[in-house]
């Protein structure tokens, strides 16, 4: 596990003597005329909302081209306690510009209009520029002199001095960290952190936007301690966790560490302790859903609560068909936050303001030349209403390299956003073949390659398959970064990352319909990436998989032996791809060659029906491949299971009940009527007592209406003989619907002392919150567009 924490900053100050730590003052000059208007509307929205806890209600942009914006806040009128609140944002692009006086001028007639509508009582004036005492106060004259009560004015040096000591207005408007050197913002240690949780993602800010799921993401964190952002490809999940990451960073005691996957969490991390920030990305897979993570989080979970208790904070990213895939595995085991969506934010519903400031954003900073700007400029707006657009393909349209297959028209361009991944599969087909050979490198390393150099035998197949020579290699790498590759600092190691990952997944789909690069597949990558990402051909279509054809067969069961036996993790993926991922006869040829395989041992599932290594019994079993001396054992564990556990899931599937005897069958079916069945009752009695109250009442008999449910399958020839059976299932019902009733009295005597505080308190009681700034809806600009000054 990758640790973010105060490492990079201790070097600093440990080896350096001649340079010492300096305070930074709180008036030091940021940038701000550089984050452009738009972005720096978003952070005098933000400092409404999160510093002066003025929720903000009605946005418009101005009449005056689009470059100034009011926020009004209808928390009261001038009759009620509280005074309604006007805020005024005015940009300016010009770094040493001063407010003065007479950039009110333009703001009379606003001023005026809004006096009659009773929304000046309180107004606050926010610039850019800098602004000077005795300014502030002509100007605040000149505002009460326009009727407004309560003027404020806050210019640069006050809002400098608010970013400053907010690490979570920082995390709403990231920009910020683009606007120099860090260490303008934060002292050296926090700086330094920050560098490295960013990462190469630094240099991407000046494009971001903190769009909906971003601001969601940011307040579900700092409420709940942890937070799960879902999306598909290319939605900007992994940025928005790094720049989450650094609202830990901005605290002393916190350390930081990402972690791929749970097994890499469990292996490094103390749930007593307190302070820690992980960022767990990929957390159910990177690609196809990895069943023994699923396993691995639902053995964590329980901590997973206790460590947010004791004060530490989690980020979670999933592809969203991957957790969908999770959850049903998952069942009453994940994390109560996210069964209920509360911690989950979905990630990449945009809205067409934040399509339309992505696009800009990426255009305006991008490679491409000024000709091909101005060209595209007037077919931008219509563009960014296309739903399927990302934040990737923006990235993309601003970079040249990506373009060269489309022209400067709306069709070519919508065709590109519609049809992003078949274009991006031409652009990697097109490149020279010294640079795919350079990506192939760097994918066959599953996308993290050491810049010090790759592994040797890897290499060797590169250079063969390619015939380019490795000083071509070496330059291609080079000419790739920025565009295709970017090196990502991990402690003193230094490696080669794709620049996004629907690259990665470019180079998978182009070995999946070549064959003589699955081959180069086969031979180059490791055998857990094969055993997690390789499907055989003519098994059951999964998503995103490289299919390998039955002429490859030979060589995949002699990659599948070479697996070591680790005794869990290995073992586990590799009776799991002997289960669901391999053809009949790749299963037949890899046991005859090593029967020994199913000897190993491996973790558990929690039910029998699931243990990929039960199933490879009873695949192995059905074809006549299981030694006679493993299948006592096998039986043996299926009964306990179901005796002492109560897992009836396999008694609906005939190859397991195969692997037991026909009297041990006889055997078992009578312990079910004289001990599970009792059991079962018990377990019922005791929920309706008992019950979870983080669960649903329908959540508290999952499991146990589960187990039942197999055994009415099982005896459906003779239910009749066993009213045991048909009477748990009348009181399962019968408690669920108590349960609920309970529930429901309970909230409405919840909602009567609410409704009776409010009557006591009404006239103090804080208003509900209002949507994000993000979500706030503008008027149509009667102005100019936003990209009118994309090619300046």
């Amino acid at each position: 596990m990758q640790r973010l924490s105060l490492d990079a900053a201790q070097t600093v100050s440990s080896n350096s003597t001649a340079k010492q730590r300096t305070a930074q003052g709180a008036w030091t000059d940021l940038a701000l005329h550089t984050l452009g208007w738009k972005a720096f509307q978003d952070l005098c929205a933000h400092v409404c909302e999160d510093v002066m806890n003025v929720p903000v209600e009605v946005y418009r942009e101005a009449q005056d081209g689009g470059q100034d914006a009011v926020f009004v806040s209808k928390l009261a009128g001038r009759d009620g306690n509280s005074p309604i609140t006007t805020a005024q944002c005015k940009f300016s692009s010009d770094g040493s510009r001063r407010l003065k006086l007479t950039d009110l001028a333009e703001e009379v007639q606003h001023i005026t209009a809004l006096n009659e509508k009773g929304q000046v009582d309180r107004y606050l004036f926010m610039t850019s520029m800098s602004v000077s005492g005795p300014m502030a106060i002509a100007i605040k004259d000149r505002l009460r002199g326009l009727g407004v009560i309560h003027p404020h004015v806050f210019g640069k040096e006050y809002l400098v001095r608010i970013i400053r000591g907010n690490a979570r207005l920082r995390a709403l408007v990231p920009r910020v960290y683009g606007l120099g050197d860090l260490s303008m913002i934060l002292d050296e240690r926090r700086a330094a952190q920050t560098k490295s949780l960013l990462g190469h993602m630094a240099s991407s800010l000046r494009a971001y936007v903190p769009t909906g799921p971003h601001v969601r993401a940011v307040r579900a964190l700092s409420k709940h301690k942890i937070v799960m952002l879902v999306g598909n490809p290319a939605t900007g999940k992994s940025t928005i966790a790094a720049v989450l990451s650094t609202i830990a960073a901005d605290s002393p005691n916190h350390v930081c560490y990402k972690a791929d996957g749970p097994k890499e969490l469990l292996e490094n991390w103390n749930p007593e302790e307190s302070g820690g920030f992980y960022w767990i990305d990929d957390a159910f897979g990177p690609n196809q859903l990895r069943e023994d993570f699923v396993d691995h989080w639902i053995s964590i979970m329980p901590k997973l609560q206790a460590a947010t208790a004791a004060g530490n904070s989690f980020v979670l990213t999933s592809r969203r068909h991957i957790y969908e895939a999770a959850k049903p595995k998952l069942g009453t085991r994940n994390h109560p936050l996210f069964r209920d969506n509360t911690a989950i934010v979905e990630v990449g519903q945009l809205s067409e303001i934040e399509r339309r400031q992505i696009l800009y954003n990426h255009v305006k900073s991008g490679r491409q030349p000024k000709q091909w700007k101005l060209a595209v400029k007037k077919t931008l707006d219509l563009l960014s209403m296309e739903s399927t657009f990302t934040p990737e393909i923006a990235r993309q349209i601003g970079d040249p390299a990506y373009t060269a297959n489309i022209t400067a028209s709306y069709d070519s361009l919508l065709k590109f956003v519609r049809e992003n991944r078949a274009f991006l599969l031409q652009t990697v087909g097109e490149l020279s073949k010294a640079h795919r050979a350079a990506l192939t490198l760097v994918f066959l390393h599953r996308g993290r390659m050491p810049v010090s150099g790759p592994l040797p035998e890897v290499q060797e197949i590169v250079v063969r398959f390619y015939d380019v020579s490795r000083e071509a290699l070496a330059e291609s790498l080079n000419e790739l970064r920025e565009s295709f590759l970017v090196e990502v600092a991990d402690g003193a190691r230094r490696d080669w990352h794709f620049k996004h990952p629907t690259l990665s997944d470019a180079l998978a789909a182009s070995l999946r319909e070549a064959e003589g690069m699955r081959e180069l597949y086969i031979r180059g990558v490791g055998v857990e990436t094969i055993l997690s990402e390789v499907l055989c051909d003519g098994v059951e279509h999964i998503p995103d998989a490289v299919v390998i054809p039955k002429s490859l067969n030979a060589l995949l069961v002699d990659r599948l032996v070479e697996a070591p036996d680790d005794g869990s993790r290995i073992n586990r993926l590799l009776f799991h791809f002997l289960w669901q991922r391999a053809s009949d006869d790749v299963f037949r040829q890899v046991l005859e060659k090593d029967r020994v395989i199913l000897s190993r041992k491996a973790w558990a599932s929690r039910e029998i029906a699931f243990d990929p290594k039960v199933n490879v019994y009873a695949r192995a079993f059905s074809v006549g491949l299981l030694p006679a001396e493993l299948r006592p054992d096998i039986a043996e564990r299926i009964e306990n299971d179901l005796i002492y556990s109560n897992d009836a899931s396999f008694l609906d599937r005939e190859d397991i009940l195969a692997l037991l005897s026909p009297l041990t069958l006889v055997k078992l079916s009578r312990r079910i009527n004289s001990e599970v069945i009792p059991v079962l009752m018990e377990r019922i009695e005791n929920t309706s007592e008992n019950p979870d109250s983080g669960l649903t009442p329908q959540e508290n008999f999952e499991d146990i209406e589960a187990s039942l449910n197999y055994l009415i399958e099982f005896y459906s020839g003779e239910i009749d003989d066993l009213p045991a059976l048909t009477e748990m299932e009348k009181l399962i019902s019968s408690n669920i619907d108590t349960l609920v009733r309970k529930r429901e009295e309970e909230e409405r005597e919840r909602d009567e002392d609410d409704w009776r505080w409010q009557e006591i308190s009404a006239r103090s009681s804080t208003p509900p919150t209002p949507p994000s700034p993000s979500q706030i809806r503008s008027s149509p600009s009667q102005g100019r567009s936003i990209f009118s000054d994309v090619d300046e």
